[in-house]
């Protein structure tokens, strides 16, 4: 017998098999996946389950708040274009096949999506999604199968992107993956209804796939099913993006998809009733979709915007880097506030963003606006104060927030997270790059001929791992 909710204490189910953990896990994600909210620990909002569950490792506490993964899966698909859609030609029954994409990443995340959202993007790139017949023939064809630990937060698509990269290594885009997700479905029970999360079969419980999955191999976790249909707006860290397009006849004839869901055509549909034209995305022809820019205020920072009474110039259309800096005052308050303060008062320097002895993350220019701290350069790279007194080190708390910030800010403007190798370059810099200055001394350069700290090889160092993870 596998372990129990009540045992668990999280909801009053009373004994359930191991299988049937999973299933609830999902259908009743609602009511365990509520947040717990740990002040003293000062987690804020963080979704934390007691001790040793089912949803994770033991213990396994979300590093990003849920705020933080609302406006960073938001974020991510606004950004998703047609570009990003790795296609796949897969059989289907009858001698048919079809192309499907694999389940859509952007920035290194795999992107999580509400039911609208879905159908918003299929009607916007001419594609459609996935009905049950064609989830289930991809996953009987795939050659990569897995099932990543769940996170311990619903909503934390970017651990769970981390493991299912782990997973499937260097197969994306090349092969069928499936097995670790769920999608929203073309469905004649409506417009919101999913369905997935393929594996083994355990004995004994029923089956909830379609006509076509090989049920001697395989099993749903979630059968197909309008779960939310009273939550437009729910995701989650499995609901993941994938579309069809181009269907061809054992001949190689091009065939209309829609028409064919439509009729029902057994290649693509396996269920009793066919679906309404209301049931498919609109048929409108695709739009054209511009790159969306980079926001101009990070969420990870509070706004404490510094102005200038004079028109200044716009950062350039290609941003090289970052360049770090320490603000080697004397006295004074150690908080962001002061030094906005500060900067808004010399009118002639300031920083995009400055960092506390906390790791607080205040941003005092947009990044679309100049902040000068390093000259004419300026237009070219986004600055970062760290508060530190003279030949002060850094704090953890500064370095990894500051790395965070970095990995974040090379991900949406593309650039490397190397060791800038020259002022004009692309990469990460220090002041002494630009001009000889004392700033940065012994936190990251030393000696005469300004070789880099060990701090300062950390912080590169881990806004890599920031930007691999879409941070």
């Amino acid at each position: 017998m596998g372990r129990t909710y009540r045992q668990q204490g999280v909801t009053p189910f009373g004994w359930i098999s191991e299988a049937e953990a999973l299933e609830a896990e999902l259908f009743f994600e609602e009511l365990v996946g509520r947040p717990t909210a740990d002040r003293q620990a000062g987690v804020g909002d963080r979704y934390i389950f007691p001790g040793d569950h089912i949803f994770g490792e033991s213990g396994d506490r979300a590093e990003f708040t849920s705020r933080e993964l609302r406006a960073r899966r938001k974020e991510l698909v606004g950004r998703v274009r047609a570009s990003d859609l790795d296609w796949i030609r897969i059989p289907l029954s009858g001698g048919h096949s079809i192309e499907v994409c694999a389940p859509v990443r952007k920035s290194n995340l795999y992107v999580p999506v509400t039911a609208g959202e879905t159908y918003r993007l299929a009607r916007r790139f001419g594609v459609f999604p996935l009905s049950r017949a064609v989830f289930d023939q991809a996953h009987n064809a795939r050659q990569m199968g897995a099932k990543p630990k769940s996170p311990s937060n619903l909503l934390d698509f970017i651990t769970y992107s981390q493991r299912m990269r782990e997973s499937f290594g260097d197969y994306y885009g090349v092969t069928i993956l499936s097995g670790a997700h769920k999608l929203w479905v073309v469905s004649s029970l409506g417009t919101i209804v999913n369905y997935g999360f393929h594996r083994r079969p355990i004995a004994g419980e029923p089956f909830r796939g379609g006509r076509y999955l090989d049920r001697n191999r395989f099993n749903v976790v979630q059968g197909l099913g309008t779960w939310h249909a009273n939550q437009p707006g729910h995701w989650d860290y499995s609901q993941m993006l994938q579309f069809m397009k181009n269907l061809r006849d054992p001949n190689g004839r091009s065939m209309d998809l829609r028409q064919s869901l439509l009729d029902g055509h057994p290649a693509v549909w396996d269920e009793p009733r066919k679906p309404s034209p209301s049931q498919l995305p609109a048929e409108d022809a695709p739009e054209s979709i511009e790159r969306t820019p980079p926001p101009a205020w990070l969420n990870i920072a509070e706004r404490i915007p510094v102005t200038y009474h004079r028109p200044q110039p716009p950062m350039a259309s290609t941003i090289l880097g970052v360049v770090v800096h320490t603000t080697n005052h004397t006295a004074g308050a150690e908080t962001i506030q002061r030094f906005q303060r500060d900067w808004q008062a010399l009118q002639h320097q300031s920083a995009h963003f400055v960092i506390d002895r906390e790791g607080n993350i205040g941003q005092c220019r947009s990044t679309r606006q100049v902040a000068w701290h390093i000259k004419a350069p300026s237009v070219r790279y986004f600055g970062i104060e760290h508060i530190a007194k003279p030949r002060q080190a850094l704090t953890a708390a500064q370095i990894e927030k500051s790395a965070r910030l970095i990995g974040d800010l090379a991900v949406m403007f593309s650039f490397p997270t190397v060791r800038l190798p020259r002022a004009g370059a692309k990469g990460i810099g220090i002041h002494v790059d630009f001009n000889y200055t004392g700033c940065g001394q012994d936190a990251f350069w030393t000696g005469r001929t300004h070789a880099e700290s060990d701090t300062l090889r950390t912080l590169i160092q881990r806004a890599g791992d920031y930007a691999r993870l879409g941070f």
